[in-house]
């Protein structure tokens, strides 16, 4: 009788061991990472040449009146894009204020 009793608990015992490491869910991660972040839109691009129905060549802007005050342009440009950052140069690269004119 003591044989069947200690028959019964081996197994009882191996059917828990087989039950628990024979499992199909895996141990949760401690420290689950989060998902990486989506890819970034690619940025915009706009014409302002095409849309200003204006010409570049060689670095050269042409196609706009002259005598038009650089705040006039830099508005043209700021109406296509209000993000756009505008900088007007002069010939030697030095940057003109927005009451000169275009010359």
């Amino acid at each position: 009788m003591l044989h069947s009793y200690l028959h019964r608990i081996a197994l009882a015992c191996l059917a828990a061991l087989t039950i628990s490491s024979c499992s199909d869910d895996p141990d949760p991660d401690p420290d689950p990472k989060p998902d990486p972040d989506p890819d970034p839109e690619p940025p915009v691009t706009y014409d302002y040449v095409g849309s200003l129905k204006l010409r570049l060549a060689d670095s050269y802007l042409s196609g706009f009146t002259l005598g038009t005050p650089v705040k006039a342009l830099t508005a043209q440009i700021r109406a296509i894009n209000p993000d756009a950052a505008v900088t007007m140069t002069d010939g030697s690269g030095k940057t003109v204020s927005d009451s000169a004119l275009v010359s």
